[in-house]
């Protein structure tokens, strides 16, 4: 397993899993698939085929938010008893997420101001910038084609950041453990017990998809790889070899066929993938994952994941069947680019500007 670090001390600048760059590679580029192709319509039974194949790509969302809860918790445990966590973090945290997710914004509501008003979200838009849309969208109002909505998972995440670093910074170690445990514990009954109920009474609606408490089994579920390997745990060759993560996505694809989608089998092996990688279960696994080209895609996945929605739209709205899927591997390819582009000479930037805030020792 080979790791990454630069000069800067450590509490600057991470040490970096390399293999964990070509998971979120392989995360992003399964939505991309997904969301590219699902859309296209077709009349050959082949292609829908393919079509419902490259749709499992859409469990990349899956991988996301096993991989940041694996790496947020990290952070939070490597630095607790810091006096300034939280304040570093959120800074941290707002340097990457904030500019580029505001100008993605202010970009999106100004081409449907001026070019396609019959597509400004029905959420109202001060909703976007305090990352509260989830909450409109469960309550019945309607998604915009354009791609704003893409935003959803982003609202999961921020709500995740904004909570948990409290619970993890302001709890003595000894606890961390039960805090972490419990959050595993709670998606599965919110999802069957608590979410039915509220939609059924409230006349609300996808709350799984939509509420962090859907996802909690999965982003904890990092979080409690990250606590293990923070202790010092060796991870059991069996449990995270090959042979269980293939059989976990197994099962995986398994309930995807039936369409039994289950947040919690997803995130046992999205968790099962990280810990065979970072244990080195499977060395040609490891080195499939530290590719120039995986690691690439993950480094420029944030940027992309907000680029492709908007220039997929347009190729399926104004394009059908061999011009629509011509005009997504162009958009796919303008994505890419300008992803490259806000990465290398934007984001990136502003991260070093935010790695100048260190955390303070113990």
């Amino acid at each position: 397993m080979k790791t990454d670090s630069s000069n800067r001390s450590e509490a600057a600048q991470p040490i970096r899993i390399l293999a964990l760059d070509g998971v979120r590679g392989i995360a992003i580029l399964g939505v991309i698939v997904a969301h590219g192709l699902i859309p296209i319509q077709t009349e050959s039974p082949w292609a829908d085929f393919l079509k419902a194949l490259l749709s499992f790509g859409t469990y990349g969302v899956d991988l996301f938010f096993v991989l940041s809860g694996f790496l947020i918790t990290g952070i939070l445990l490597k630095n607790h008893g810091a006096g300034n966590l939280l304040k570093v973090f959120w800074i941290r945290r707002i340097a990457r997420i904030m500019p580029l997710y505001v100008a993605f914004l202010v970009i999106m509501y100004s081409v449907c101001a001026f070019f396609i008003p019959e597509n400004m979200p029905k959420v109202p838009g001060w909703a976007y910038f305090f990352y509260l849309q989830n909450f409109f969208l469960a309550g019945g109002a309607a998604p915009s084609s354009f791609g704003f909505d893409i935003t959803w998972s982003l609202v999961i995440e921020e709500h995740f950041y904004l909570l948990f670093p409290f619970l993890i910074a302001l709890s003595p170690r000894k606890y961390h453990l039960r805090i972490i445990l419990a959050g595993c514990c709670m998606g599965l009954p919110m999802r069957l017990l608590v979410h039915p109920w509220l939609e059924s009474h409230f006349h609300l609606v996808r709350l799984n998809s939509l509420f962090l408490t859907g996802r909690l089994d999965q982003l904890c579920g990092g979080a409690l790889l990250a606590y293990v390997v923070y202790a010092g745990i060796p991870l059991p060759k069996r449990l995270f070899s090959p042979v269980a993560v293939i059989a976990a996505w197994t099962l995986v694809g398994m309930l995807f066929v039936l369409k039994a989608r289950e947040h919690l089998i997803t995130g046992i092996a999205g968790v099962l993938t990280l810990g065979m990688l970072i244990g080195s279960g499977c060395p040609v696994c490891v080195r499939f994952f530290e590719s120039r080209v995986l690691r690439f895609f993950g480094r420029i996945s944030y940027a992309l994941y907000l680029f492709h929605s908007p220039l997929f739209w347009y190729s399926h709205h104004y394009f059908t069947g061999m011009a629509s899927f011509l005009g997504v591997l162009f958009a796919a390819i303008l994505a890419i680019g300008l992803a490259w582009i806000s990465t290398r000479y934007f984001e990136e930037p502003l991260l070093e500007k935010a790695r100048q805030y260190r955390y303070a020792k113990d």
